[in-house]
């Protein structure tokens, strides 16, 4: 990505690196390749920046948001060459900062275009939008993280006190069980014990009793032997017995022993086991406040996020808000523009109007003294035309002589009428020309009516009729009318697309002039202009100037637009032009009436119109001047020695004063 620096100063001034105070964007249908780095600096830092990109064609501007510091240079303003400017904006809702013009400029090139058209950049304000909507969407992800942390966190809680719950019931079961295994211990021990002293209290009365008797039986021993020997018998026996008896609870002080061994291991077990349990009592006191601690995180985690979900709510609709009263503001400044201008255009369209009018009026004036003028030259001629034709009818002589005189008085007297009109033209001071051709141009004219129009008719058959293969004639108006187009100095309609085609009547060596509406400049192109056989003459438009001239040496019948980046109504195209200013084309079209077509057909001699190549005709001729048509239907000769004179000077009379215009024309033999 190209990178331009651009700073925006507190006066409005935009400054870029470099001398040309401008930003060159490279060559036509570049796309994503350049952006600016806005500095905002003075009174724009803090402010919402928006960049206006006014392209050559002359529409409504795009806009661009610039965000952090970066804007990036939309498809639509480098997909045509030339020059443009962009206007940066500022705003915070209150205050509203606007720059000056920054021109930018992108090259020509040959072209790719391949009918597409570049996909147009986001505006400003959706921009801004989207950025809003990021932060909410942003703050409501945290917003439900947080809820589902909160929930997790609660679960989490729920688990640990079910395992402390658990773990307290393990407790109490292990200490019953301890003590239940140590009432069993203790109760096997007592029972032992008191068993191993009945056994040795047994024996020893039983050695008691023995020794007693073997004392009694030693001191009877004089008495008895027999005595004495079973006495001793017996005491042995009775010392086995003790011996017996000894070991018997020497095995049950040992068993006793072993049980009092086994319950000691299993009380340490027992309190081992308490310990364990104590140990995950506390371990799970711990998680349980772990969970309480994670529980309280999520909850001020939520908190957290309902909050800043809140603060993106508020400053979306504070921006929503300042987006509605920024547009309610721009909408009320164009409104309030749109009437300033509809003010000043309805004073200048008034005052127009008023010089219009006064202009108008005079001319009127004018008119109206010069056609009273007319007129009154007109009766006084239309009065002497009468009295001479009175005269004429009522002095008719017989001699030859004296009729010629007559005509030649009359004649006289025309020439006399025909001077007082050009003296009444002349007082309107108006200079007065004509022109002949099919098209015919005329670059002295100025914003006036015609004089007067005449159209002669003309016929035409395309080949040499045989008997066999008979080839129509074609007469001007044989459709049932003509039309005569009549235009400005400007020759190129608007609205016309490219390759588009242009009749037209260019006389060969005639300079041709090109030349663009205000300040434009070429954008490039061709006129291809056409001879009458079809033979190709080229006009080429250079990029980048704003005026062209060219000649040919051959008459140009039409012409091809070939100009597909400029508008054809900020063209204008003239020949053999006074002045190459740019002029907006007219256009008047006057349809005549034909019912019987308007035949002409060419003649060596005797024609009433001779076209500019100087072959004469014989036509049917329409004069709006006069507001006649008149067909050419025969022609005949007069005899001098019959009344056929006569007949034909009443005639003329007729004419003269129908017409008002005293015309005489004779033939003689």
């Amino acid at each position: 990505m190209i990178e331009q620096s651009v700073s925006l100063a507190s006066n409005g001034v935009v400054k870029v690196p470099g001398y040309e105070q401008l930003v060159r964007f490279g060559y036509t249908r570049n796309r994503g390749v350049y952006r600016l780095h806005v500095d905002a600096t003075g009174e724009w830092a803090g402010l919402a920046i928006r960049c206006f990109w006014h392209v050559p064609d002359g529409k409504d501007p795009a806009s661009s948001l610039v965000v952090g510091g970066y804007v990036d240079v939309p498809a639509s303003v480098t997909a045509q060459p030339g020059n443009g400017c962009i206007t940066f904006e500022g705003s915070d809702g209150a205050k509203v900062m606007t720059s000056a013009d920054l021109r930018y400029r992108v090259s020509a090139n040959s072209g790719t275009e391949d009918g597409t058209e570049p996909e147009p950049g986001t505006p400003a304000w959706q921009q801004l939008v989207d950025a809003v909507h990021a932060d909410a969407t942003a703050a409501e992800q945290a917003k439900n993280d947080a809820q589902t942390a909160a929930q997790q966190a609660g679960a989490s809680a729920k688990k640990a006190g079910q395992a402390l719950s658990d773990t307290i019931t393990a407790k109490e079961d292990a200490l019953k069980a301890i003590g239940d295994k140590q009432t069993t211990a203790t109760q096997a021990v007592d029972t032992a014990r008191d068993k191993a002293l009945q056994q040795v209290e047994a024996s020893t009365e039983a050695a008691q009793t023995a020794a007693s008797e073997a004392a009694t039986s030693a001191g009877s021993a004089s008495q008895s032997a027999a005595k004495s020997s079973a006495a001793a018998s017996n005491a042995n026996v009775s010392a086995e017995n003790a011996a017996r008896a000894q070991v018997t609870a020497s095995q049950l002080a040992g068993q006793a022993a072993d049980s009092a061994s086994e319950a000691q291991n299993s009380a340490t077990k027992a309190a081992a086991s308490q310990q364990a349990a104590e140990s995950n009592a506390a371990a799970a006191q711990g998680s349980a406040t772990k969970a309480d601690a994670s529980a309280s995180t999520a909850v001020q985690g939520q908190q957290r996020a309902e909050a800043a979900a809140t603060r993106a709510e508020t400053a979306q609709q504070q921006t929503e808000s300042a987006s509605t009263d920024a547009l309610d503001k721009i909408s009320s400044a164009k409104t309030d523009a749109l009437k300033a201008l509809d003010t000043k255009q309805t004073s200048a369209t008034t005052a127009v109007e008023s010089a219009k009018g006064k202009a108008l009026d005079a001319v009127t004036d004018a008119q109206d003294t010069a056609t009273q003028a007319v007129q009154a030259e007109q009766a006084s001629a239309t009065t002497a035309v009468k009295k001479a034709g009175a005269e004429v009818l009522t002095s008719i002589p017989e001699d030859y002589q004296t009729t010629v005189q007559k005509v030649k008085e009359l004649d006289a007297q025309k020439v006399e009428t025909d001077e007082a009109i050009s003296a009444v033209k002349a007082r309107q001071n108006v200079l007065t020309g004509s022109e002949l051709g099919n098209p015919l141009s005329v670059d002295d004219a100025f914003a006036a009516p015609l004089c007067g129009l005449t159209v002669y008719g003309r016929s035409t058959q395309d080949g040499t009729p045989t008997p066999d293969a008979p080839v129509p004639i074609v007469s001007a108006g044989d459709g049932g009318s003509l039309t005569v187009k009549v235009t400005g100095k400007n020759r190129m309609p608007p609205n016309l697309k490219y390759t588009d085609v242009v009749e037209c009547f260019v006389k060969k060596n005639t300079p041709i002039t090109l030349v663009f509406k205000g300040d434009l400049v070429s954008q490039g192109g061709n006129i291809l202009f056409f001879d009458k056989n079809n033979n190709q003459f080229w006009f080429g438009i250079d990029e980048g100037k704003d005026e062209h001239h060219t000649t040919r040496p051959v008459d140009l019948t039409k012409f091809q637009y070939l100009m597909s980046n400029t508008a054809s109504e900020n063209v204008c195209l003239t020949w053999n032009a006074s002045s190459p200013d740019y002029e907006p084309y007219r256009e008047q079209l006057l349809t005549l009436p034909t019912p019987t077509g308007l035949p002409g057909i060419p003649v060596t001699s005797g024609g009433n119109y001779i076209d500019p190549q100087g072959q004469q005709w014989v036509c049917d001729e329409v004069d709006l001047e006069r507001g006649v048509k008149v067909q050419r239907i025969g022609k005949t000769q007069v005899n001098t020695k019959t009344a056929l004179l006569k007949k034909y000077i009443a005639y003329v009379y007729h004419l003269a004063v129908m017409e008002r215009v005293a015309i005489l024309t004779a033939l003689y033999r």
